[in-house]
């Protein structure tokens, strides 16, 4: 069962986001997803993804793989057009044999 956590990210700029799966669970060598919509099961507004060996391609990086910590990081293109409010997002782990979502929660509009 997906772990809900929140975070700020003003949408008019770049950031990075840092997150924990709880409880912390060894999160190397697996594939990740992202996904950030207006709510959740909706369109993707932003996408980020992450495989064995091609970390931080799209912006989506181990931080502590032991721990389960990972960042994502916006990039002001990708964020810029979106309207203001509040979006939900998802963490899915899309190994074969293995597919779970691991954590939700909101991206809180300030």
């Amino acid at each position: 069962m997906p772990v809900t956590s929140d975070f700020r990210l003003d949408l008019s700029s770049d950031g990075v986001v840092t997150l924990q799966l709880a409880p912390p669970n060894a999160i190397g060598g697996w594939s990740l997803q992202f996904i950030l919509s207006k709510a959740f099961g909706g369109t993707a507004q932003v996408t980020k993804s992450m495989a064995s060996g091609y970390y931080n391609v799209s912006g989506m990086n181990i931080v502590n793989s032991g721990q389960g910590i990972l960042s994502i990081t916006f990039h002001p293109a990708e964020v810029s057009g979106l309207d203001q409010g509040n979006y939900a997002y998802q963490i899915s782990r899309l190994d074969s044999g293995y597919q779970s979502d691991l954590a939700d929660g909101f991206r809180i509009a300030y």
